[in-house]
């Protein structure tokens, strides 16, 4: 079988030339002068110029075979292999014999055309031998070069059995040599090749190949300089003395020809890898990363650039880009050990532990060394985290024994064990800890922790004595004493063992907290308060301490004071979810929503992993933002929230007002229900109940269940207009009128008063709801709501003046109201006056350009005061707004005919009658377009 080093090697001769040179465009050429230079410049080996006299010798005789022979012979010389492919091929267009096909075959063989290849060399009958020699060993390489070994190792032998060596057939013979990693053989042929003819170059290019494997780099730098120098027009030779400066560790070298190539080819895939390569072991990550993505740019299947990419990225920070390069290389080569470890590391970086951990689980012990300490640990460190004990002791171990004298990982070691949740083998593997480094004294405190959780009292006190009895000048064994007492009930014990360890340690914080949290057992606040004061006054920024504080005068009612411990805790500590979080409740509970949800926003923001804290934010965020009438939002946070704690009844009867108020009724049902058997016994929720109900036209069920709430609840107001409401929405007005006036005895507010208008004018009874409304306005005249339904109710009773009356007040209370000045434009040109009216249309136009009523308005008191263009351009525009209204397509018509345009009015009518059956004025419409006719 061919290995695939000779591929790598006849790969570099197989070069593609991008370099075209162009004759001279003279204006008169002597043939057998151009011709005589050419020769004479190909002889010199001057072959660029002996290209542009035979291109002009075929300028004048274009037909000329033989020079077209002699063009392809210089193009090859100089490398450019695709031109002379061109001109062989128009000569064996032309005419057929084994010198062109032969010469065609070894052209074609450099551009890797294979199937061509064989298809030019396929009918050799009599053949000349040592053409037919040159043949077969073509063939040879092309198979080789095609994976095909058995293939030409037969062509091979067959050309040899014709006895005659050629150049062509020792370096078809180096070529075999190379495939079974013969080099001696390789190189002894391609010598002989070489004697035969010192020009090929491609013999030289192999011969540099494996001295340069060798690493005999002088002699191999030698050669590929003679054969670019040679094929200066073939762009591609320039990589071979690259590669011979990075073998070389020239790397300054290698950075020139590098260059050079990449001036004439930017797009080169192989030089730009190995700029990128460079760049990467000198640390100039950004270089590296720009010049292996241009070679994925190129093929995006390069998975070496995509590691160079990943690392590159990795080292820049940009994990994202680099995850994403990480995972092709480790899908096309899931065992690459190096590519693995660099995902794992990205992985780490991007939070997910987890994946990291399990990337690594896919290499062996031995792919591991010292650089990767760091990930064993990190990756021991997450499995800690997940409880996998065994699996974290098993990577810290292993990161132990590439690193023996790092104590970090021993305490690691010893955090496993102790966190181990099978206490006695925890304690069994601490005691093995122990005996390996007897002198680590945070073993033998984890192995009293340890018998602590235990519930081994007796052993905890005995080590902590013998501890305290090692290390007399600290307090950690009394300490220890005390956490024993305290678990064990003995107060009194332990708050002596803590002063003992505080009279040692005066400035140990955790003492001071112990002490304090002994005195709140004892409900001791004051003596409490002042250890916390105590603690502040050695670190003013211990947050527990300061929480603590906040709670304890919160308990005083210093609620003030108070906020002075939380606000500096906050300025302590920003982006704390335990300092935020208090906060929040402070502002939730005492009305002050747009400072409880910036805060919720924030710490949402900054602590997007789902805790016990940030799901109690979700709610009170989710809640405020119901305030705000932000509805998708409140229903994101307290869907978040009700999928973590599907018990909350809040949390269920918060979701179902939310469904409810953005009208997804049945969701809305399904949430309350939940809340219900949460807590049935809630009267927000069962009042949510008998709106949902009503609001679904469940008349008999809303009474059964208003029934059932003043049974468990007492009445108020708001059960007596859920069934005022109830009896409105069956027409039982008298009944509705008597419990909206039950209702405003108890709550007096303006909107239980205009439902009551609203009761008495559902039934008739207008002058009431008038009335009603009058009557409230004696009382609280600058209710707005309430003036604004009493202007519209006398509009419609046809009392003009008081509603003209009532709408000039509502102007003087409010801001200017399109509304208002428009329903005071339809009064005045009532009443006939058209100046009043017409300034108020404006009014009102200015203040809603796009409101087709309101152009309406206009455009009528426009018509009635001659106006007719004016009035026609503003229903024109009218119609597009709204074109299904009749009102403004009949006045349309009318100012259509003020302005002489009777068929487009008739028109406008016509469709007006068709459409509009139910039209009040549809009678007037008929007439007016029966006076078209």
């Amino acid at each position: 079988m061919i290995s695939l080093r000779v591929k790598s090697y006849i790969a570099c001769f197989l070069c593609f030339c991008l370099t075209m040179l162009v004759g001279c465009g003279e204006t008169s050429i002597n043939e057998q002068e151009a011709y005589e230079k050419a020769l004479a410049f190909q002889q010199a080996n001057e072959h660029s110029s002996a290209i542009i006299e035979f291109k002009n010798v075929m300028k004048v005789n274009p037909s000329r075979n033989d020079v077209k022979m002699q063009l392809a012979d210089s193009y090859i010389y100089i490398g450019m292999y695709p031109f002379a492919e061109k001109e062989l091929t128009k000569v064996l267009a032309q005419e057929s014999s084994p010198e062109i096909k032969l010469k065609l075959a070894k052209v074609l063989l450099m551009l890797n055309d294979a199937s061509r290849l064989k298809e030019v060399l396929a009918n050799r009958q009599d053949w000349p031998v040592a053409l037919e020699v040159d043949a077969l060993a073509v063939l040879s390489q092309a198979d080789l070069l095609t994976n095909q070994p058995d293939l030409a190792l037969a062509e091979l032998k067959q050309a040899k059995a014709l006895n005659l060596v050629t150049a062509e057939l020792l370096f078809a013979s180096a070529l075999q040599a190379l495939a079974v990693d013969d080099e001696e053989e390789a190189l002894k042929n391609i010598d002989l090749a070489l004697a035969k003819e010192p020009n090929l170059v491609k013999a030289m290019v192999i011969k540099g190949q494996v001295l340069m494997q060798q690493q005999r780099f002088e002699p191999a730098l030698a050669l590929f300089n003679q054969a670019a120098t040679m094929q200066y027009a073939n762009p591609e030779l320039l990589m071979n003395p690259a590669r011979v400066y990075v073998l070389n560790n020239q790397l300054d070298l290698a950075h020139q020809q590098l260059d050079k190539l990449l001036k004439i080819i930017p797009e080169h895939i192989e030089a730009n890898y190995f700029k990128a390569f460079l760049q990467l072991q000198a640390k100039n990550y950004e270089q590296a990363l720009v010049s292996a993505e241009k070679v994925l740019k190129v093929d995006n299947e390069h998975i070496a650039s995509h590691f160079i990419s990943a690392a590159s990225a990795y080292s820049l920070e940009q994990y994202e880009k680099a995850f994403s390069h990480a995972t092709k290389v480790t899908y096309a080569y899931p065992g690459y050990t190096e590519g693995l470890k660099l995902k794992a590391a990205i992985q780490f970086k991007l939070g997910d532990e987890l994946a990291a951990t399990e990337t690594l689980s896919a290499l062996n012990a031995s792919d591991f060394n010292q650089q990767d300490i760091g990930l064993l640990k990190a990756a021991g460190q997450t499995q800690l985290l997940n409880d996998d004990f065994a699996l974290s002791q098993q990577l810290f171990e292993q990161a132990a024994q590439l690193a023996q004298d790092d104590q970090s990982l021993t305490m690691l070691m010893t955090q496993t064990a102790f966190l181990q949740p099978d206490i006695d083998k925890g304690i069994e593997q601490l005691e093995i800890i122990k005996q390996k480094i007897p002198e680590q004294e945070e073993v033998e405190i984890a192995l009293i922790v340890s018998y602590l959780k235990k519930g081994d009292f007796n052993e905890v006190l005995q080590r902590a004595k013998a501890l305290q009895t090692r290390l007399p000048k600290q307090g950690v064994g009394l300490v220890l004493q005390g956490i024993a007492y305290v678990l064990n009930r003995q107060l009194d014990l332990a708050e002596q063992a803590f002063l003992a360890a505080r009279e040692i340690e005066p400035s140990n914080l955790g003492t001071l907290q112990n002490l304090a949290a002994i005195a709140l057992q004892q409900k001791n606040y004051e003596q409490a308060e002042q250890y916390y004061l105590d603690t502040l006054a050695i670190d003013k920024t211990d947050l527990s301490s300061l929480l603590q504080l906040y709670l304890l005068a919160k308990r005083k009612g210093e609620v003030e004071q108070g906020l002075v411990y939380l606000k500096q805790a906050l300025q302590y500590h920003p982006d704390s979810m335990a300092a935020n979080l208090p906060m929040i409740e402070y502002f939730y509970f005492n009305n002050q929503p747009q400072q409880a949800l910036v805060l919720a926003n924030n710490m949402l923001e900054k602590h997007p992993q789902p805790t016990p804290e940030q799901a109690k934010i979700l709610f009170y965020s989710g809640v405020v933002l119901q305030y705000y009438k932000q509805w998708e939002a409140a229903k994101s946070r307290l869907e978040s929230f009700v999928d973590r704690y599907p018990a909350s009844y809040l949390g269920h009867f918060h979701l179902a007002t939310v469904y409810a108020m953005s009208n997804d009724l049945p969701a809305a049902r399904s949430e309350l229900d939940k809340a219900i058997q949460a807590n049935s016994f809630y009267p927000p929720i069962a009042m949510l109940d008998i709106r949902l109900l009503l609001s679904q036209g469940e008349f008999v069920k809303t009474r059964q269940a208003i029934q059932g709430y003043r049974e468990k609840f007492p009445n108020t107001a708001v059960v007596d207009e859920m069934q005022a409401r109830l009896e409105l929405a069956q027409g039982n007005f008298n009944e509705s009128i008597n419990w909206y006036q039950k209702a405003l005895a108890e709550s007096e507010t303006n909107y239980l008063t205009v439902q009551l208008a609203n009761a008495h004018w559902s039934a008739g009874q207008a002058d009431q709801a008038i009335q009603v409304l009058t009557d409230w306005l004696s009382k609280y005249d600058s209710d707005v709501l309430s003036r604004r339904v009493l202007a519209d109710y006398q509009m419609v009773a046809g009392q003009d003046q008081q509603a003209i009356d009532n709408l000039v007040k509502l102007s003087s209370l409010l801001k200017p109201d399109a509304h208002i000045e428009n329903n005071l434009a339809w009064l005045y040109q009532k009443q006939g006056k058209a100046d009043l009216a017409l300034g108020h249309a404006e009014t009102a136009h200015d203040l809603a350009p796009d409101n087709a009523g309101i152009m309406d308005t206009l455009a009528v008191i426009l018509l009635q005061k001659g106006d007719g263009i004016a009035a026609e351009r503003l229903l024109t525009r009218a119609v597009q707004f709204s074109p299904d209204d009749p009102d403004i397509q009949y006045h349309l018509a009318q100012a259509m005919i003020k302005n002489g345009k009777k068929e487009a009015a008739k028109e406008v009518l016509e469709k007006l009658i068709s459409n509009h059956q139910d039209f009040p004025a549809l009678t007037e419409s008929k007439a007016l377009l029966l006076s078209l006719s």
